[in-house]
């Protein structure tokens, strides 16, 4: 069965379908891509649906009352966030993250007074951090180990 989770690859949710064991793993570029993959019955989808932060993810349960599918199977999984960055975190200018980890980590991010750019994706924003100097990421995951953790 093929495994349909927000990509790129390196998400939280791809991490979740590796440690699953799931072989047969395809990308959506967002949350709503996964329901809309699920419904027309391209696999089967992980999608993450709340966090003990910041609550309820809005586009999984937005997608529970659009899309005639079910929960069939729930998960855990422990997340820490990472800020990540090739200089350091006086030098940077604009921070990368996916909107729930942006929430997550409001009062760090609040305190550093630095913009806050939303992504589709954590591992989206670590390839918008490869793109120039002052970006960066928060992340777990050990794709880019070029990026130094400050």
């Amino acid at each position: 069965m093929t495994i349909i989770t927000l990509g790129p690859e390196g998400t939280f949710s791809h991490e979740l379908a590796l440690k699953m064991g799931c072989t047969s793993i395809r990308f959506a570029s967002t949350i709503h891509g996964i329901f809309s993959a699920v419904t027309r019955g391209e696999g089967d989808g992980i999608v993450p649906i709340e966090n003990s932060e910041a609550g309820g993810v809005g586009e999984t349960l937005d997608g529970l009352l659009r899309f005639p599918l079910f929960i069939t199977a729930e998960m855990y999984m422990p997340i820490r966030h990472h800020l990540a960055s090739h200089v350091p975190l006086a030098q940077l200018r604009v921070i990368y993250a996916h909107p729930q980890t942006h929430e997550q980590c409001s009062d760090r991010l609040s305190a550093w007074d630095i913009p806050v750019i939303h992504t589709s994706s954590n591992a989206f924003s670590a390839l918008e951090a490869r793109k120039t100097l002052t970006r960066v990421r928060f992340s777990l995951h050990r794709l880019h180990r070029s990026i130094k953790y400050l």
